[in-house]
């Protein structure tokens, strides 16, 4: 889990996209060629006002990502496309609007370390959304969980868990 906590901190996570006062889906991005370069198989794409992951997989070289920052835009579902990164190590979901994830949401993740879902609007998360990831640390506080929720994924995950 070092490894992976001290990728987060090397992390410059300032915005690279011009933000705009409407939400946008990734094609829309791709389309306008706001989409910044991969980078030592990181993609930034934090406050970016991205509403949709539409598109995600057609990101050259998306497969190649590890680090994905998704962070502080405006997403309310996780779509199946994020499944089809099977390399990801690290997703940063954190500062949206999150209310529900499907239970294939992260299916084939299997090298996937490091969840955080913090400050979204998750009120109840099914443990099998989890089912198949090996996540040295998962960090979802800031939402709306209900207590029997919580008690299901300190039961899943104990200390590798944030609530």
């Amino acid at each position: 889990m070092k490894k992976v906590y001290g990728l987060l901190v090397l992390l410059s996570l300032g915005g690279l996209l011009q933000a705009t006062d409407y939400g946008v889906s990734i094609a829309d991005l791709l389309k306008a060629k706001k989409i910044p370069q991969i980078s030592d198989k990181k993609l930034n794409l934090s406050n970016s006002q991205i509403t949709s992951l539409e598109g995600l997989k057609d990101i050259p070289n998306i497969e190649k990502v590890q680090m994905l920052d998704l962070s502080h835009n405006k997403i309310s579902i996780i779509s199946t496309d994020l499944a089809r990164l099977k390399n990801l190590e690290v997703l940063l979901l954190i500062g949206n609007n999150i209310e529900v994830i499907p239970n294939d949401a992260f299916s084939g993740m299997e090298k996937l370390l490091f969840l955080d879902l913090a400050h979204n609007k998750i009120k109840e998360i099914s443990t099998s959304v989890f089912e198949g990831l090996n996540l040295d640390f998962l960090i979802i506080f800031g939402n709306e969980l209900t207590p029997e929720t919580k008690e299901k994924l300190i039961e899943k995950f104990g200390e590798h868990l944030s609530i």
